[in-house]
């Protein structure tokens, strides 16, 4: 998606024009493992284009477990080497700062 303003020519605010995601992952038994690296260009937080947030990447990582017919778990880290970034401003000296590492397990069961 074209993040322009079609009346300035100037970026969207907020939105970033390079988006990247690279995501692998691998199943050993009942066992699966992976990771993600998202990484993200330069954004403005103004119309006009005059604070630039700057762009950043981070690092995900998951392990997962199919322990029975039907359910599994999961444990995903976000964040891993805790990059700090934003995404948004709140005034020209104070940034909102996107969450730093974080973990979130979950238990899965798929009904068929």
């Amino acid at each position: 998606m074209d993040p322009e303003d079609r009346k300035t020519g100037n970026q969207l605010r907020r939105r970033t024009r390079q988006t990247a995601r690279i995501d692998l992952d691998k199943t050993v038994s009942n066992f699966v493992f992976g990771g993600s690296v998202i990484a993200e260009g330069d954004r403005y937080d103004d119309a006009a284009n005059t604070n630039r947030l700057p762009g950043f990447a981070t690092l995900d990582l998951r392990a997962g477990w199919n322990f029975a017919p039907d359910w599994s778990t999961r444990l995903t880290l976000a964040n891993v080497l805790d990059k700090e970034y934003s995404t948004a401003r709140r005034s020209a000296t104070q940034n909102y700062i996107a969450a730093g590492r974080t973990g979130m397990l979950t238990v899965r069961y798929d009904f068929r």
